[in-house]
């Protein structure tokens, strides 16, 4: 119900709760290694608005600290901002237009996760040799050092031109996407999606369990008969969550190639998915 802090002695504080205790060594303000704030140049002001579309990419890092260039969101500024963001299964990217100064940094997860926090409107933003500055107009001060590895090269796996695209309803898919998922592997997590010229049908083959289960749904697009892909289903359930347009399409080139997915009309924030091999 109440904290209060005092302090014990000249090295010690106590924090007071309900009807408990407790100290605790405490050391000279003095000693905190505070970074030095000269040399930071002014990068921009960051609205509300673009600060939740970063918050929004965190959910696509990953928390592998073996890959550190992983755990973070890689933030291009050269007019317009290019965001990516990858767990090294699903990578999400999205571009804002505007006019914005150059910059490039891969900004730490856990800064954008807590950054609407301290954010009512805006942020302006500035940048020195080796660390980024953040002040809020909520009057907080927040400087972290970028993540200092190089981001990978998602222009490799990034297809520019697609032979086949299907474009299906948001909601349905993904409550069939859910059905599966309970089904399927444990292990594994593969569906098979296998499109005809109007029907999507959706399967699973669980051995471990000698489950087989298909769920059908229709698709607009271009996808020629029999064309099946596989999927893991967790990374398929994940991209749809993230998406809010009615309709998002599906674009392919081969079975063996990576799978974008956006939502229809929304072609600044799109997804990348790595198919399973079926054999």
């Amino acid at each position: 119900r109440e904290i209060n802090v005092e302090q014990a002695s000249d090295s010690r504080l106590r924090i007071l709760y309900d009807d408990r205790n407790v100290e605790f060594a405490s050391h000279c303000i003095d000693d905190y290694p505070f970074p030095d704030e000269s040399g930071f140049i002014e990068v921009g002001t960051w609205r509300r608005g673009v600060i939740d579309v970063l918050n929004s990419m965190t959910n696509f890092c990953s928390n592998d600290l073996q890959r550190p260039s992983l755990c973070g969101v890689d933030v291009c500024l050269n007019g317009s901002m290019t965001t990516s963001a990858t767990d090294g299964h699903v990578l999400k990217k999205v571009v804002l237009h505007g006019d914005y100064a150059p910059m490039h940094a891969i900004i730490p997860k856990r800064l954008l996760q807590i950054l609407p926090l301290m954010v009512n409107r805006h942020a302006s933003i500035s940048r020195s040799d080796e660390l980024i500055k953040l002040v809020t107009d909520s009057d907080f001060r927040i400087i972290a050092r970028p993540i200092d590895i190089a981001f990978p090269d998602i222009n490799r796996v990034m297809p520019k031109t697609f032979t086949h695209i299907a474009s299906m309803n948001r909601d349905e898919l993904l409550r069939l996407f859910l059905e599966a998922a309970s089904f399927a592997d444990n292990e594994t997590r593969r569906v098979i999606l296998r499109f005809g010229e109007s029907k999507l049908v959706v399967s699973v083959e669980n051995k471990e369990r000698c489950i087989e289960w298909e769920g059908t749904m229709p698709h607009g697009g271009t996808m020629p008969n029999d064309y099946a892909v596989g999927i893991n289903i967790d990374y398929g359930i994940k991209v749809l969550k993230d998406i809010t347009a009615h309709d998002v399409l599906w674009k392919f080139n081969d079975p063996a190639s990576a799978i974008i997915v956006h939502g229809a009309d929304v072609e600044n924030e799109i997804f990348l998915l790595m198919p399973i091999r079926l054999k």
